[in-house]
């Protein structure tokens, strides 16, 4: 139910949240704003948390609870239990650990360009089995972030895939620089870690089906030729 008074007053309508009852205000301007203000007691209007909105489907920040849970704790949450956690007002870009989907080929290669043929072989032959590549981006003292590029075919279980990787590497940081080292354990443990993360969701009542993670459209990353090299 809606009503606009006299000029100056903002226009309104109430609405029902369970038992209890708010009224929304919208102004025309500032000072219409401030001179309600003087009359008129405003409030900030409750948002509803996910919880209010259970279902069962797998967005991206859903997959990251579900598989920081698996990778720290080797569990899986319910959707009840990760809609409960899950806070739908927090920009992906403040989420840890930070993750660039869809990034360039070269972000990824940086340094001197005399070593990016001996960087690319060696992603190539790491991610040979991947859909996607994933690399680490070391900024100065700063939280490292991990860089995903995809190749042609990449689905939502690649990103998934992707997700568990990147958060296996930031609750394990490497004891030396051997980056290359450190991916390959990170894959390594992918392998066997990734079918029981898979087992417990289902177990937990997710539906594969149910997951939609986006595959970004470009860039794409076409090995066909460079795969049959390594």
């Amino acid at each position: 139910m809606g009503s606009r008074s006299s000029a100056g007053r903002p226009f309104y309508w109430c609405t029902y949240s369970g038992h209890a009852r708010y009224t929304v205000f919208i102004f025309n301007s500032y000072s219409d704003m401030a001179g309600c203000s003087s009359s008129a007691s405003l409030v900030s209007l409750p948002v509803p948390s996910s919880s209010q909105v259970p279902h069962s489907k797998v967005n991206l920040k859903r997959a990251r609870i579900l598989v920081r849970s698996h990778v720290a704790n080797h569990t899986v949450p319910g959707y009840v239990a990760c809609n409960e956690e899950e806070n739908i007002l927090t920009w992906e870009r403040f989420l840890q650990p930070r993750i660039s989907f869809g990034v360039p080929m070269e972000r990824m290669l940086g340094g001197e360009e005399s070593t990016h043929m001996d960087m690319v072989n060696m992603l190539l032959k790491l991610y040979k089995n991947e859909k996607y590549i994933l690399c680490v981006e070391q900024l100065g003292l700063e939280e490292a972030t991990y860089l995903v590029t995809f190749k042609e075919a990449a689905t939502s279980m690649s990103v998934l895939r992707s997700l568990w990787q990147a958060h296996w590497l930031h609750q394990n940081r490497p004891k030396q620089d051997d980056v290359a080292a450190w991916l390959e354990e990170s894959l390594s443990a992918l392998e066997d870690g990734f079918a029981d993360f898979i087992k417990q969701m289902e177990e937990a009542g997710w539906d594969q089906s149910q997951i939609f993670l986006k595959v970004p459209k470009e860039p794409v990353l076409v090995l066909e030729h460079l795969d049959q090299e390594v």
